[in-house]
Formats: structure tokens, C-alpha cells, sequence
């Protein structure tokens, strides 16, 4: 499997990524999520 690619244009931000992990696990924990998986492919 190839990493994915952006596009050009496309502006990392880790900062902001950080942010979206931090939410998404505040949300996951007050759902009462204890995992969460994805299905390659």
C-alpha cells in the first residue's frame, strides 16, 4: 500500500491535527467508546 499524498497546495498542520485527535478523543471517551478501528482497504 502507497502512503497517501496530498495535493499541491495542501498546507500541513500538525498543530491542527493535534487539535482533531484531542476533540475526537474527548468525544470517543464521553460516548464511551473504549476503541476504534478501521478496515484497510
Amino acid at each position: 500500500m502507497r502512503p497517501a499524498r496530498t495535493t499541491a497546495g495542501t498546507v500541513r498542520d500538525e498543530q491542527e491535527q493535534a487539535s482533531y485527535v484531542r476533540e475526537m478523543l474527548g468525544t470517543y471517551d464521553v460516548a464511551g467508546v473504549d476503541a476504534a478501528l478501521r478496515k484497510a482497504g
